[in-house]
């Protein structure tokens, strides 16, 4: 099944203009999860609805209804059943679109009035520099998409992503995907292959300040330190990511699948924590059960005084405790497809 595109528009650099379509370079893996009405377990519908307006003949039973129920409430509850309120549903015909400009004053603005105040990145991603992958801030990237030419743009996306290549430069341009957003976004394109990847950017000024944030400073001694640099030296991995796991959705599909069955849910006795030690005991049984690992990555938590080493352990046979059987996998949606194993590049790498 081929990819879907996300956006079909063009890139500018210079004087230069050729068409272009993004398609979403990643895909939800999670299980949908609904509101259900608890007495015929239907999905219960999100409505828009209007909490200021509605006809005054039905405001007028309202009324009506409020104050016999707080004559029947009696002076102890008076006043609780003020709270109460009617909506009234809401249709694209019926409603503006208002933006609120000053916190709880909204400015209503007509599509007409929107389109006086277009710009070039509405239809295209308009280039504004290059510069190199170290000097983007690692808080910056959100969504990712691939980037490829449409006909008549195949030989100016050729020219210029080969150039990238050449140079190891990354473009930096602006682009607004949805005018619904009121807003355009930064963003930032390299070489992947036979296409360009294409990362969302937080604008700077959204970017927080980490020292807003306030703790106690300790002193570690040179035999701690040493001892945190062997634990993290045996659990250095080989860079492939493809070899974890969401084992929490494996055992919800399991679970799931369990009581479609019928089957009754028995919870799945806890494991006991190790018991509580010094910060050097708990650093040197931390180092002892990554080299029992075999440095595959022990989940390792280490909280004030205590710590508590858990070992990845095999499925239990209570119905939705433990990975999903293999022979199951390819039959479940939510379980990924196997793919060949690729080699990830280190942060450091891409950004």
């Amino acid at each position: 099944m081929s990819m879907r595109s996300t956006w079909t528009g063009a890139i500018t650099m210079g004087v230069m203009t050729f068409p272009v379509k993004l398609y979403a370079a990643t895909e939800d893996k999670d299980i949908d999860r609904h509101n259900l009405h608890s007495k015929c377990k239907k999905a219960v519908n999100q409505i828009k609805v209007c909490q200021g307006c509605l006809p005054q003949d039905l405001v007028l039973k309202v009324d009506e209804l409020l104050s016999k129920a707080e004559e029947k409430a009696g002076e102890k509850d008076k006043g609780k059943t003020k709270g109460l309120s009617l909506v009234m549903q809401m249709t694209d015909e019926t409603m503006v679109k208002g933006y609120e400009l000053t916190k709880g004053e909204n400015i209503v603005v007509t599509e007409a009035e929107l389109e006086t105040i277009k710009v070039k990145s509405i239809k295209a991603v308009e280039i504004l520099e290059f510069q190199k992958a170290a000097e983007c801030d690692p808080r910056m990237p959100e969504k990712h998409y691939f980037v490829s030419p449409d006909k008549a743009g195949v030989k100016p996306f050729a020219i210029m992503l080969q150039a990238m290549k050449d140079t190891g430069l990354y473009a930096i341009g602006k682009v607004m995907m949805r005018s619904t957003t009121g807003k355009e976004s930064l963003v930032m394109m390299r070489p992947f292959g036979d296409v360009l990847l294409l990362h969302t950017l937080t604008w700077p000024e959204e970017l927080r300040d980490a020292s807003e944030i306030k703790f106690d400073k300790v002193v570690i001694s040179e035999k701690e330190r040493a001892l945190g640099k062997q634990l993290v030296e045996i659990m250095v991995g080989d860079g492939d990511l493809t070899k974890h796991h969401d084992v929490y959705q494996n055992k919800l599909v399991k679970l799931l699948l369990a009581k479609g069955e019928g089957q009754k849910i028995e919870a799945a006795p806890e494991e006991a924590a190790a018991p509580a030690g010094d910060m050097m005991d708990a650093l040197m049984r931390s180092i002892e059960l990554a080299k029992n690992k075999g440095g595959d990555g022990p989940t390792v938590l280490v909280q004030a005084e205590t710590v508590t080493a858990k070992a990845e352990k095999r499925p239990t046979v209570q119905a939705g405790v433990g990975e999903v059987p293999t022979e199951l996998e390819p039959a479940l949606s939510p379980a990924p497809k196997k793919r060949k194993a690729t080699k990830t590049a280190s942060p450091a790498a891409i950004w």
